[in-house]
C-alpha cells in the first residue's frame, strides 16, 4: 500500500495527517475535527499495511458532516477534549482560518466534519449535534480517507514517504 521512511508518533504529526486527510477528502467542508484518543498507535517505519492501519484507527466510528454556527464550533472545540483539527486554527485566543486569515464567526454557519463518536457527543463535542440533529452521516469509515490518501500517495521502499 504504502511505505514511510521513518516512524511516525501520535502527537508528532500522525495525527495532523490524519485529519488533513479527511478535509482534503471533503473540500466542501470546512473545518475536520477527530479526537486524540480515536488514534491509538504510531505508525511504523517500512511498509504500511491495513493491519496498521486498522490497530492505528480501531473504532467503529463512520464521518458525519454536520452544519453548525461558529459560536457552536468554537464552544465545542473550547469544551472539548484536545481535538485535533483541520481548516482552522488558533491565534491569539481566537479561531482562524490559515488559508484565507478570516476568523470564525459566531452567527455564520459552517459545515464541519467529525467522527460518529464525537457527533454523539463523545469528549464533549455535544454542541455539534445540537446545532444540527440531523446530520448526514457518510457512512463512510474514519480511516477511510486516510488509507485513500496512503494509497494516492506514491511510495515504495526505494522511495518512501517521508512524513512530516
Amino acid at each position: 500500500m504504502a511505505w514511510n521512511a521513518r516512524p511516525l508518533k501520535r502527537g508528532e504529526g500522525l495525527d495532523q495527517l490524519i485529519i488533513d486527510s479527511w478535509h482534503q477528502a471533503w473540500p466542501s467542508a470546512d473545518i475536520a475535527v477527530t479526537n486524540r484518543g480515536g488514534i491509538r498507535n504510531d505508525l511504523p517505519a517500512g511498509e504500511i499495511t491495513v493491519s496498521d492501519l486498522v490497530n492505528l484507527l480501531p473504532f467503529d466510528n463512520t464521518v458525519v458532516m454536520a452544519s453548525a454556527s461558529g459560536s457552536a464550533i468554537a464552544r465545542a472545540l473550547t469544551e472539548g477534549g484536545r481535538p485535533v483539527v483541520a481548516g482552522l486554527e488558533r491565534q491569539n485566543n481566537r479561531w482562524i482560518f490559515p488559508a484565507s486569515g478570516r476568523r470564525l464567526e459566531p452567527d455564520r454557519d459552517y459545515v464541519i466534519l467529525l467522527n460518529s463518536f464525537m457527533y454523539a457527543g463523545g469528549d464533549n463535542f455535544g454542541a455539534i449535534r445540537e446545532a444540527d440533529p440531523d446530520a448526514f452521516d457518510t457512512g463512510i469509515h474514519y480511516r477511510q480517507p486516510f488509507l485513500d490518501w496512503l494509497k494516492a500517495s506514491p511510495s515504495s521502499r526505494s522511495a518512501p514517504l517521508v512524513l512530516e
